[in-house]
């Protein structure tokens, strides 16, 4: 007889029937405490256990060979409300427009865009001016709204328990950081719905490459992190998600399906009106299967009536602030319909998509090796492509103000996602073995090439043009400084020194600089390390920078430490009279000094002890500082002598 079975142990029962919605439930946890994370800096809740749980859901979910798509998009929601909870949303560009329409229909104020202006630190704005009037959709305030009230619901209810720390003013923190959560998740589901459109026409790994590589190497991290408030990661998902529509719609084409696909393109429409371009792939699709006897008159009307429903709101906001039910806030003026710019948006090295995002060519060479397979699909795309050039290289402010790449194409995005799978399919049919390596490498470094530039961006280093071979110099200092943290964290300062000797190799008195001389206002930028101003003169005086308050350093690479007797050649701002200031050898203290109005030199040691082989930051720390040429300043600096 064989022993009967036993039963299954309790805990292990209790898993089996927790096992249908706990990955879920887990992933959903941890979503809300990084989205809590992400929405109060107050709290300083740490959010990398929740990413840690939602992860750990996606991998709970894959073991048990059930894929569970809402596990998968908690942990990638997860990790983008993760680094939002890490940055300070930033408020340039046209953050602010897009944003105030949140607060005035908060206050009950309508279009009357003047206090909500006022309160973001816009207060001399005209009373006649187009920008008070509204100049932006409303689409991406309409997608943010939800999470808008939630963070007004959360400081009402932080306040009745007795936390204060916000003002429920529509303004706080949380009421700034909100509409980050709205992209994070508009952009997840996008990202999503682009993988099914993929998965519709290549293999699983090929859809992976793709989909990563408009995750990372595009402008769309730097418009989902950095610039949430902008409305382009809100336009890629509303762009991925028509496009998934058209794909349904294309394959069984319903009454249901084609009003989806009109809802969804009035949709796009809504938050960036330039993307009407995007009309295109509709009249394709149209024309096609009305030709082929696939759809019904009362398709196009669904689909027609479904887009009007959608951008109804943006119609009555025009009515409201201009008196037409159609316009163009900027003025007649603001588009030449010439392109007089049509090459630059694509080329030039001042944010052209081209030379901004190698992965868009990549795309477009995708899209056109598609026009025999998927000529419906791949033609369509390269006419959206080509319109949205055009109209971007109309307008008046062509490369796009302090944008991060070529932030208008985002429209486009999905587009180039479908042709660059087409790229990698192609790449990867090539090699025998390990067909997606090849791809995979390729897209791997134009996604850290993409990273690096957002990294120089963001530090400011790049905000209009950048030259090929100055972002070229950027992305290696990039890879040498990180190369240097990961060595020095392993081993130390023998380890930052075996980066520096690798990528560069220079040292005082042995190959460069064999004077000690490091003239700060003249041609040795290359010694100056972070804190500084451009090179200055002034009549009478020597050429300087300005020492920005409150450190100022420069870089003194040495092949082997030694004591060094220096001398600081500064002066203060007039109007502060005297300055006093701390010298720093990698992060210690080692002396000080005091400047006056005139230039004079402050002598400082740096002991061998406080000194190491490789690089060396020596930092001079200010206690005050003046407010110059719109900088906090600490001090006019000529010459750093070393001995």
């Amino acid at each position: 007889m064989t022993a009967p079975a036993m039963a299954a142990s309790p805990p292990e029962a209790l898993l089996r029937r927790a096992w249908p919605r706990g990955p879920r439930i887990l992933a959903i946890l941890g979503v809300a405490w990084a989205a809590v994370a992400a929405l109060d800096p107050a709290l300083a809740l740490p959010a990398w256990p929740a990413v840690a749980m939602a992860v750990g859901a996606a991998i709970w979910a894959r073991r048990r060979r059930q894929a569970d798509p809402v596990a998968f998009a908690g942990a990638l929601l997860s990790v983008v409300y993760a680094i939002d909870a890490q940055v300070t949303p930033n408020l340039g560009a046209d953050s602010r427009s897009y944003f105030v329409f949140l607060p005035s229909a908060l206050r009950g104020h309508g279009v009357d865009f003047g206090e909500a202006f006022a309160e973001l630190g816009m207060r001399d704005l005209p009373a006649d001016s187009w920008i008070r009037r509204g100049t932006h959709p409303v689409g991406p305030a309409i997608v943010w709204s939800p999470f808008y009230l939630l963070a007004h619901l959360y400081v009402l209810a932080g306040r009745a328990l007795g936390r204060g720390a916000y003002a429920a003013d529509g303004f706080a923190a949380p009421y700034l950081r909100a509409p980050a959560l709205g992209t994070g998740l508009a952009v997840v589901a996008g990202l999503l719905a682009l993988w099914s459109v993929l998965r519709t026409r290549h293999d699983r790994g090929v859809a992976l490459v793709a989909a990563a590589a408009m995750a990372l190497g595009t402008s769309l991290p730097y418009y989902v992190v950095v610039q949430p408030m902008m409305a382009h990661g809100v336009v890629f998902a509303a762009a991925a998600l028509m496009l998934w529509a058209w794909v349904a719609a294309e394959r069984e084409p319903t009454r249901a399906r084609w009003a989806l696909l009109g809802g969804l393109f009035g949709l796009l429409v809504l938050v960036r009106w330039q993307a009407l371009v995007a009309g295109v792939l509709v009249a394709a699709l149209a024309a096609r299967d009305r030709r082929r006897h696939r759809i019904q008159a009362a398709h196009l009307v669904a689909c027609l009536l479904a887009a009007l429903a959608v951008f109804a709101p943006q119609l009555a906001v025009w009515k409201a602030q201009h008196g037409r039910w159609i316009t163009m806030p900027q003025g007649a003026g603001y588009v030449d319909w010439t392109s007089p710019h049509f090459v630059d948006v694509l080329v030039s090295a001042d944010r052209g998509l081209f030379s901004w995002t190698p992965l868009a060519l990549l795309g477009v060479l995708g899209l056109v090796l598609g026009l025999r397979r998927d000529g419906l699909l791949a033609g369509a795309g390269l006419a959206v492509v080509a319109l949205s050039a055009w109209v971007n290289g109309g307008v008046r402010d062509w490369a796009g103000g302090d944008a991060f790449g070529a932030r208008r194409f985002d429209l486009v995005l999905p587009l180039l996602a479908v042709g660059l799978a087409r790229v990698v399919e192609a790449t990867a049919r090539a090699a025998a073995r390990r067909p997606l390596l090849l791809p995979a490498g390729l897209v791997a470094a134009l996604v850290a090439w993409n990273l690096g530039l957002l990294r120089l961006h963001a530090r400011g280093t790049f905000t209009e043009a950048a030259p090929l071979e100055d972002v070229a110099a950027g992305q290696a200092a990039l890879l040498r400084r990180g190369t240097a943290r990961v060595l020095g964290g392993l081993v130390g300062a023998r380890g930052r020194d075996l980066a520096y000797r690798f990528f560069v190799g220079q040292y005082f008195y042995v190959n460069a600089n064999l004077g000690g001389t490091i003239a700060v206002g003249g041609d040795d930028a290359r010694w100056l390390g972070e804190g500084w101003s451009s090179p200055r003169w002034h009549e009478g005086g020597p050429r300087f920078r300005w020492a920005l308050y409150p450190m100022a350093c420069v870089v003194v690479p040495l092949a082997s430490p030694f004591t060094l007797r220096a001398v600081l050649t500064a002066r203060v701002p007039r109007r502060l009279e005297t300055q006093e200031l701390a010298v720093l050898a990698n992060g210690t203290t080692v002396g000080g000094g005091r400047l006056g109005p005139d230039w004079s030199d402050v002598p400082f040691t740096l002991p061998a002890a406080a000194l190491v082989a490789g690089e060396n930051q020596v930092c001079f720390q200010f206690s005050r500082g003046w407010g110059e040429e719109g900088q906090q300043v600490g001090a006019q600096v000529s010459r750093v002598q070393l001995p």
